[in-house]
């Protein structure tokens, strides 16, 4: 960006300098010399870090693995309107209820066959009886790669997919390992 006395000039727009005088919308067009020569001086704009915000707050700055207790000021906990210490979620509590409510919603499609089973007595075919179990070890298995994460590297890791030696990848990233993906 174009600075004139620490004062953004629009590129494409007039300005006026310390002396009264107007300089033209295409000062832009000038030679460098002149610009400086008008005390037109170039700042680059400020480098914004990118970050991923579902493991971090801030470039830099991770999010807690665990559940946090919300203090104020002087380090007391802030309640709710119920009276009950208000916490901020960590990224692996949070995790293992996503886990749970995708196995319950991949559970939920074949519920009725289990509801007819208990009503009717017409038993549940096997490869639903075998996809219900698949889908219950895959939400263990994930959570249990959850709660192994040790360090917030290793928790982002877990939803990195593997690849091959070319870069492609060769199945889910772990925390959706679930059957048929």
């Amino acid at each position: 960006m174009w600075l004139y006395q620490d004062k953004q000039v629009q590129v494409g727009r007039s300005f006026v300098d310390a002396n009264g005088v107007k300089h033209p919308r295409n000062w832009s067009n000038w030679t460098e010399a002149r610009k400086q020569q008008v005390g037109l001086v170039w700042k680059a704009d400020p480098v914004v870090e990118s970050y991923d915000s579902r493991f971090f707050t801030a470039p830099g700055v991770q999010k807690s693995l665990t559940d946090k207790p919300v203090v104020d000021e002087a380090g007391q906990p802030v309640l709710d309107e119920d009276g009950n210490p208000m916490i901020t979620e960590g990224l692996k509590p949070a995790a293992i209820k996503a886990t749970k409510a995708e196995a319950g919603r991949r559970l939920n499609e074949t519920d009725w066959y289990v509801i007819r089973a208990e009503e009717t007595g017409e038993p549940v075919p096997q490869e639903i009886r075998d996809a219900r179990a698949a889908i219950r070890a895959a939400a263990d298995s994930i959570e249990t790669k959850i709660n192994n994460a040790k360090s917030h590297t290793a928790f982002v890791n877990l939803h990195n997919a593997p690849v091959d030696a070319q870069g492609n990848p060769t199945g889910p990233a772990p925390i959706n390992a679930w059957p048929g993906a």
